[in-house]
């Protein structure tokens, strides 16, 4: 399962098979801007970003 930082400080969801597949040199915290079923996934602690990647478009990451 994965973890994220909530505003309180708890983790939430991480993406721990990509730490443990590759060598992570530079992270990057930043806000998400959640919508329909993501929110609800999160607020019971059920999120999965196994499969999830960012990419940079436009000077602005996006979660995929």
């Amino acid at each position: 399962m994965s973890k994220v930082k909530s505003t309180n400080g708890k983790v939430i969801a991480e993406n721990r098979k990509a730490r443990f597949s590759y060598a992570i040199e530079d992270t990057i915290e930043a806000g998400l801007v959640l919508t329909g079923t993501e929110v609800k996934s999160l607020r019971l602690g059920t999120a999965n970003i196994q499969e999830s990647y960012a990419s940079m478009e436009n000077g602005e990451f996006w979660l995929i």
